[in-house]
């Protein structure tokens, strides 16, 4: 029997004696325990151990510490559920900002140049205007998200 072979086992008899080893494990202890009586007295002394402090009762927490744990869970997931309406809100401001940018745009070029200069939006170099006004709105968008975002996490000192 190797040396390795021999302290590998005792290393883990404490978790065979506790239950956690797997079969294949289990199987290999036992064959070596089989042949090895300074192992075998050893195993005995674990497995007593372990069926003493099976017999111990389980700790149990304090309701202060029960009662910390379930109001932290809850905080925790106020601040999440926060957090998500949040961010929903914010796309949909960034939605209405940039829906209300391209239909503003197209409303003002008809009420001052008529509808056949809407129509031309999309021909020839329009399509420009529109890009830039989009894009104008969109940023604007982003900004104001920003600066709501960040509010919100000051305010909630998550910042």
């Amino acid at each position: 029997m190797a040396v390795n072979e021999h302290e590998e086992t005792r290393a883990r008899l404490p978790l065979a004696a506790a239950g956690a080893l797997e079969a294949g494990e289990r199987e290999q202890i036992e064959r070596h325990l089989a042949g090895c009586a300074a192992c075998a007295a050893e195993w005995e002394r674990w497995r007593l151990c372990g069926l003493l402090l099976k017999r111990l009762p389980t700790p149990q927490p304090s309701p202060l510490v029960v009662e910390r744990a379930r109001a932290r869970a809850v905080a925790r997931l106020l601040e999440t559920s926060d957090e998500r309406s949040t961010q929903v809100g914010i796309l949909l401001a960034v939605l209405v900002a940039w829906t209300l940018t391209l239909g503003s745009g197209v409303v003002v070029l008809v009420l001052t140049r008529g509808i056949a200069a809407a129509a031309e939006l999309f021909t020839g170099n329009g399509w420009l205007w529109v890009a830039a006004y989009t894009t104008a709105g969109w940023f604007l968008a982003a900004v104001a998200s920003a600066v709501l975002g960040r509010r919100y996490r000051t305010s909630r000192g998550l910042a």
